[in-house]
């Protein structure tokens, strides 16, 4: 579908976000207007969704957003529309968002024309929750792991976590709150060469989904294949980085191991290859970008006379996470401020 053309179930389900972006560009100082026809220096008529203009004594700072394409896959061929509309009309900038990501060539384009996307992330860390694609409703459905664990379970395997002996430093729970944690799945086509000394040598071909973390970026566990899940509309904690950078950041680890000149080097790079969960040797691997997934958890503040700490117990399994803990302490402000139950 061409950038400037609009169905009537694109333009009832856009409105909302189109108006929550001008309200927050007009926040921000900028003089906006929606839905607006303009004809290009083509000749051309377009429509664009969220037009904003920003003046000074030197010059007019004019932006293009968006927004029509929101609940679609939004690829190169609607980055490429976008640029060449803000070109035809001379604007200053032009954003694109997009609730459902957008494939490694979408950014590869958006980067080359200078668009700028806006996808989850950006999109409510500035405007609060997206709307649902599918129906439209404000209240995004999300997936998640069920919970098998109560509170009140929960609770007891913090206070028997307590660490020090009884009257001598011992720690003391402050408090324990539920919190949908953001995890990021990526799934990884995996091709090695293998055979031993008596067999044939060939290629093997794994597959496998990698999860990270998505407040900092780090590998957290590994599927085979991902885990049943339900769909919840609970608060929960807001991403910090999406799975693309993730993408983007292997890739790049794995181009610095294939330019590197030295054995320093090359060992360096290969041991971040294998920390982001991509093992060597590898004669390829490709990398798909999923959804974020949320997995519950129990986070208990435990705290004592030296210090404080996080403990994470995972509500799907029953676990003890050392890891999710350390992570949670490290971004408790943003966890604190952005979600729980």
């Amino acid at each position: 579908m061409a950038v400037n053309e609009r169905t009537g179930r694109d333009e009832g389900k856009a409105a909302n976000l189109a108006q929550s972006v001008a309200e927050y560009l007009a926040h921000h100082g900028y003089r906006v207007a929606r839905d607006v026809s303009m004809k290009g220096r083509s000749g051309a008529n377009h429509t664009v969704d969220v037009l904003a203009e920003k003046s000074d004594e030197v010059t007019t700072y004019r932006l293009l957003v968006h927004t029509r394409s929101w609940d679609q896959s939004v690829d190169r061929d609607v980055v490429a529309g976008v640029h060449l509309m803000a070109s035809d009309l001379g604007m200053s900038k032009a954003i694109v968002l997009g609730a459902r990501h957008w494939p490694q060539g979408a950014e590869t384009a958006a980067r080359r024309l200078g668009v700028e996307l806006w996808g989850p992330v950006e999109i409510e860390g500035r405007l609060g929750r997206l709307p649902d694609p599918e129906t439209g409703s404000a209240l995004a459905s999300i997936r998640g792991l069920r919970v098998n664990v109560s509170e009140q379970s929960a609770r007891e395997m913090a206070n028997r976590q307590r660490r020090g002996k009884l009257g001598v430093n011992r720690e003391e729970v402050a408090w324990i709150r539920p919190y949908w944690l953001p995890f990021l799945p990526v799934r990884v086509r995996h091709t090695r060469e293998e055979g031993g000394r008596f067999s044939r040598s060939g290629q093997r071909t794994r597959i496998y989904v990698n999860v990270y973390e998505a407040l900092g970026g780090q590998l957290y566990d590994q599927w085979d294949r991902e885990p049943e899940t339900v769909r919840i509309t609970e608060n929960r904690v807001r991403p910090k980085i999406t799975s693309y950078s993730i993408v983007a950041e292997i890739e790049e680890t794995a181009k610095r191991l294939s330019e590197a000149r030295t054995p320093q080097q090359y060992e360096r790079q290969d041991m971040a290859l294998n920390a982001q969960g991509i093992p060597t040797p590898v004669s390829f691997f490709e990398l798909t970008a999923e959804e974020e997934i949320y997995l519950p958890h129990y986070l208990a503040l435990m705290r004592n006379k030296t210090g404080e700490r996080i403990l994470a117990i995972n509500a799907a399994t029953g676990t003890v996470s050392e890891e999710v803990g350390v992570m949670a302490m490290k971004h408790l402000g943003h966890i604190v401020d952005s979600g729980g139950a």
